[in-house]
C-alpha cells in the first residue's frame, strides 16, 4: 500500500489518468444505472396504470326475479367500479325500443306498475347498485294479480336487453346482453 502512495506521489500523470478512468467509470455506471431505473418506473407506471383501470372495472348484468307474487328484471353493476350507462335498448329480433315498459301490454282494470324505468341513458350505478327496469309485485289483498302476472311473463319471454356501458375512465366495453327467455320457462316451446 505504500509501494502504491509513493508511485502515486512521483508520477502525478498516472495519478490523474486513474483518476480519470475512475471517474468515467463512476459516470458511465451513473447513466447505467439511472437508464435501469427509468426502465423500471416505466414499467411499473404500466402496471399501476393497468391496475388502475382493472380496479375500478364495471361488470353490468341484467337480472331477473321471477315469483308468484313478483316478477322484476334490474341492472346491476357487479364490477369494482362505477358503471355509467350509455344506452339500453331492448329487442323481440325484428324491432328495438329503448325500455322494457315500452314491450309491456296494458295490465287488466288499470293496474299500475310497481316500480320501472323508461330511460336508463347516463344514469350512472356504484358497486352493488342496481336500477330496476321493471317490477310488479302482488298487492296483499290483490285477488286477480296471476292474470297480470302472466301476461307479463309472455311480453318479457321474448325479449333481450342490450346495455352499452362505460366507466370513469371512458374505456370501451363489448355491450352486455341478456335474453329474459327464463319468463317463458312456464310454457312449451
Amino acid at each position: 500500500m505504500h509501494e502504491l502512495i509513493e508511485m502515486l506521489v512521483n508520477v502525478p500523470e498516472r495519478a490523474n489518468a486513474i483518476s480519470a478512468v475512475a471517474g468515467a467509470f463512476i459516470a458511465l455506471m451513473a447513466v447505467v444505472i439511472s437508464v435501469i431505473s427509468l426502465v423500471v418506473s416505466i414499467f411499473a407506471l404500466r402496471h399501476q396504470n393497468k391496475h388502475n383501470v382493472l380496479s375500478v372495472t364495471p361488470l353490468p348484468e341484467v337480472t331477473v326475479a321471477d315469483y308468484e307474487n313478483s316478477i322484476r328484471v334490474k341492472l346491476r353493476n357487479n364490477g369494482s367500479g362505477p358503471m355509467v350507462v350509455k344506452s339500453v335498448s331492448v329487442s323481440n329480433e325484428t324491432d328495438v325500443r329503448a325500455s322494457i315498459i315500452e314491450w309491456m301490454p296494458d295490465l287488466p282494470n288499470q293496474r299500475p306498475w310497481t316500480a320501472f324505468s323508461r330511460s336508463l341513458v347516463n344514469r350512472s350505478l356504484l358497486p352493488g347498485g342496481e336500477l330496476k327496469m321493471l317490477e310488479l309485485t302482488q298487492w296483499e289483498s290483490e285477488q286477480n294479480f296471476a292474470s297480470c302476472r302472466d301476461l307479463c311473463r309472455k311480453a318479457l319471454c321474448n325479449l333481450t336487453v342490450i346495455v352499452e356501458y362505460t366507466d370513469i375512465y371512458k374505456s370501451k366495453f363489448q355491450p352486455h346482453s341478456q335474453s329474459l327467455g327464463w319468463f317463458g320457462r312456464h310454457w312449451p316451446a
